[in-house]
């Protein structure tokens, strides 16, 4: 009966109860769900970190790439803020580095900045075109109404027609890289009122500016600008001229206007190195800047004639800077007499 009792405990001791089974079902589970928790938070802190470093990196290629489209911004137009035009508004030549025209939503615009490159390729020239039915010539803004264009820094040359019989053009730049300005480029622009052309240019086309009524060019004296100007009746600013100049003299119907001069203020009084025996007040201070005088036409600054000046850019001789100097002291002295009530020595 003993050995049975001991028997039958024996086979209870390997019996799991059922408490027992949910027990150590649980407990392995707990164990389970902790690893995989574990992988799972350590996963989700990866990913999450794998996040924070791709908007990171976006985040500085975004900025690098803005850093990159201002500075060649800077670069073509000497502004991060100056916006190029949509590519889609222009034609090109079938390599791809000349304007030649606009298309239907180009030309519905009034202002253009011309791109420094079109599908990868950096533009270079601008050049009108002849029309393929009529065989007249065509302008690259031909049937637009734009009044102001943008030109990058990447174009060199200016080519034939560029800008020809562009009647609503009243502004537009020529950026130091160009070298070149073509044939008729700018015919006719009516509108147009002034344009700066610096020392790079070295070839200026005939006609490049004929029928421009109302244009003055701004360039260094001497340039091809110049040159251009003087021999087509334009009127030219020189933009090397400050206001205090040195002027040198021009001869206009064989008369001498102006003489080489230093301008100094004194009391209201211009003192000059020569004195000029016939002076024309028709002509504008800006266009006394050509030929310099042949030194038999003028006087010494000793010459004692008497001549008045009527404008502050006129000479004047000797004999009219001592008579001003003479008032002057005058002046002082009667002054000082009167403050001094009669005792000034």
């Amino acid at each position: 009966m003993t050995g049975n009792l001991s028997k039958h405990k024996k086979n209870i001791d390997n019996i799991y109860t059922k408490a027992e089974v949910d027990r150590r079902i649980k407990s392995a589970t707990d164990e389970k769900v902790d690893e995989l928790t574990k992988i799972i938070d350590k996963a989700t802190e990866n990913i999450e970190s794998d996040i924070a470093q791709k908007a990171d990196k976006d985040s500085v290629d975004a900025e690098i790439s803005g850093v990159n489209v201002a500075l060649e911004r800077i670069k073509y137009y000497g502004s991060a803020d100056v916006v190029p035009s949509d590519e889609s508004w222009f034609t090109v030549n079938s390599t791809g580095e000349t304007i030649t025209g606009l298309t239907d939503t180009g030309k519905t615009q009034t202002e253009l900045v011309i791109p420094y490159e079109i599908n990868g390729v950096e533009i270079t020239t601008l050049f009108g075109s002849t029309n393929s039915i009529s065989g007249l010539p065509q302008s690259i803004l031909d049937g637009s109404s734009v009044t102001k264009v943008v030109i990058p820094k990447s174009v060199t040359i200016l080519g034939e027609i560029a800008f020809y019989e562009c009647s609503s053009l009243n502004s537009i730049n020529i950026p130091n890289s160009i070298t070149s300005i073509g044939p008729c480029a700018f015919s006719y622009c009516s509108s147009l009122t002034s344009i700066n052309i610096s020392n790079n240019v070295t070839s200026i086309g005939y006609e490049a500016f004929s029928g421009c009524t109302n244009l003055t060019i701004y360039c260094e004296q001497g340039s091809t600008a110049d040159d251009y100007a003087r021999n087509n009746n334009i009127p030219v600013v020189y933009t090397d001229i400050t206001d205090e100049p040195t002027f040198r003299s021009m001869t206009v119907n064989g008369d001498i206007n102006f003489i080489n001069s230093n301008r100094v203020g004194m009391n209201g009084v211009y003192m000059v190195d020569y004195e000029v025996t016939a002076v024309d007040t028709s002509i504008p201070k800006e266009h006394h800047l050509t030929h310099k005088a042949d030194t038999a036409e003028v006087l010494t600054k000793t010459n004692t004639t008497e001549f008045t000046p009527t404008a502050d850019y006129q000479p004047a001789t000797k004999k009219y800077v001592d008579d001003a100097i003479s008032a002057a002291i005058s002046a002082y002295d009667a002054e000082a007499m009167a403050l001094l009530g009669g005792d000034a020595e």
